[in-house]
């Protein structure tokens, strides 16, 4: 990455506190919200920040926001991990039917 050090996206210390970010708060759904007003980025969640600096950074297909009906999943479910390689852009639609499909097999386990 040229103008985004990674170590920098990846980082949030035991305070709350995201060099590239700011302050954040974990919230009761385990999600992650920007407190500070560090950049602008004031009540973002982490998570989808993250992605939008991916996607300005790499620009790989030509957004520099996230486009309406879009989401940011967590791969491995703990919304507490943001790492960019547990991040996943998908429409909003396929979520949801993901989810459904997710908590039908919960249900059969347990």
């Amino acid at each position: 990455m040229e103008g985004v050090e990674f170590a920098m996206i990846l980082a949030t210390n035991s305070r709350g506190w995201h060099p590239m970010f700011g302050y954040v708060a974990r919230m009761k759904s385990g999600l992650w919200r920007i407190t500070s007003r560090k950049g602008g980025w004031r009540e973002w969640l982490l998570h989808r920040a993250i992605v939008t600096v991916l996607l300005r950074e790499w620009n790989v297909y030509g957004w520099l926001e996230m486009p309406a009906g879009v989401v940011v999943h967590h791969v491995d479910f703990n919304a507490g991990h943001n790492c960019p390689c547990n991040l996943l852009v998908m429409e909003r639609w396929f979520h949801s039917k993901m989810e459904v499909g997710r908590e039908r097999y919960r249900g059969k386990l347990g």
